[in-house]
């Protein structure tokens, strides 16, 4: 069992984080502005403290394609002929804040510079049809095309997967709960997979008309599209150089000695994803079940003290359900199932402090 108090303590090196967030930001701009033709991939968490490390890199591009379904309303939003809070209130965002500070950089550069911003995001328009269909009294007969029937089908599947989740979860069930999570996990890496990819054709399809002999483009993800950058390099040509972005990537290597962090369910998500066969798969599982009561679920705005809260909040929780066994995790389930988020924590550190006799289980200050 590896000592808690290492956990969460800063690395060995004498860098600060302000030092090492310029070094990454200055490695990035370089590899983009080497270039006469670049496709950068943001990989973000959306956070709204992420914003402040995209924005150097997003600066440099003169095509920005956002991932979201593309919506009529979006041209005014940009011109700002609509009030960008009644834009966002009238969107299902499932993370407000961030899209709200996000658009407001975005139509601020374009301000500053010629700026085409685009939203593509095939897989979400679809579903957004099939949603209407519905709305509007249809049914899955009604869906004609090859496209919708294939998603609806999908989104079927995944969500029937997460229902019988919710419902062993509520009912108590340990060990159906983490059947179901690899379950969903598998549906999961295969709706990702046909997003990316639908995704990457349509981004293709597009940089085909608008492609520059010296264009930059843009391309925001969330971190879980992993599958995208394979799908686009199998599509772009060799001379357009494809560049991976992680803004979390510096603060990450600050407190732990790793570039990324990934939740259980992540990983367990990427292993179908790539067809890796995890042997931990289940213990993978029981992780995920914890690490979502414990996590930190509302948006929180970057404050004097406390620059990136979110990013330290999911270091926090996966390091602690690292510490868990499968017995572990099913011992601490009972306890918490019912419980909030911070109580859930709190319950996790004391149960890791009674079983291993460790003390400073972790130091986020922005928790405790």
């Amino acid at each position: 069992m590896e000592n808690c108090q290492n956990s969460f303590t800063l690395n060995s090196t004498s860098i600060s984080l302000s030092d090492r967030i310029k070094a990454y930001i200055n490695k990035i701009k370089t590899r983009v502005c080497a270039n006469n033709q670049v496709i950068t991939i943001c990989y973000s968490t959306h956070r709204p403290e992420i914003l402040s490390l995209m924005k150097p890199i997003l600066d440099l591009h003169d095509i920005i394609i956002l991932e979201e379904p593309s919506v009529p309303e979006f041209k005014k939003l940009m011109s700002e002929e609509i009030p960008l809070d009644e834009y966002v209130e009238s969107g299902d965002f499932t993370f407000p804040t961030f899209q709200s500070l996000l658009y407001k950089t975005i139509i601020n550069l374009t301000k500053t510079k010629p700026t085409e911003v685009h939203q593509i995001d095939p897989y979400l328009e679809t579903l957004l049809n099939i949603h209407e269909t519905f709305a509007n009294g249809g049914s899955a007969s009604d869906l004609t095309s090859e496209l919708h029937r294939q998603i609806y089908e999908t989104e079927k599947t995944v969500t029937g997967v997460l229902l019988q989740y919710y419902h062993s979860v509520l009912k108590g069930k340990f060990e159906e709960s983490i059947k179901r999570i690899v379950q969903f996990a598998r549906e999961d890496a295969a709706r990702i997979k046909l997003r990316d990819n639908l995704r990457a054709r349509k981004t293709h399809s597009l940089l085909s008309s608008k492609m520059r002999p010296s264009s930059r483009i843009f391309i925001e993800a969330g971190y879980i599209h992993l599958w995208l950058f394979k799908a686009l390099k199998k599509l772009v040509p060799n001379n357009i150089k494809l560049v991976l972005f992680f803004p979390a990537c510096p603060i990450i290597s600050f407190y732990l000695e790793k570039r990324h962090v990934y939740t259980p369910g992540d990983i367990l998500t990427l292993s179908f994803l790539f067809g890796t066969n995890r042997r931990d798969k289940f213990l993978l599982a029981a992780r995920s079940l914890i690490f979502t009561k414990i996590l930190l679920k509302h948006e929180i705005m970057p404050e004097n003290k406390m620059h990136f809260p979110h990013t330290l909040d999911e270091i926090e929780c996966v390091e602690l359900v690292r510490r868990l066994s499968l017995d572990d995790c099913k011992k601490v389930f009972k306890t918490i199932k019912t419980a909030k988020s911070y109580d859930a924590r709190k319950a996790v550190k004391n149960f890791i402090i009674k079983q291993y006799g460790m003390k400073n289980v972790l130091a986020n200050p922005n928790i405790i």
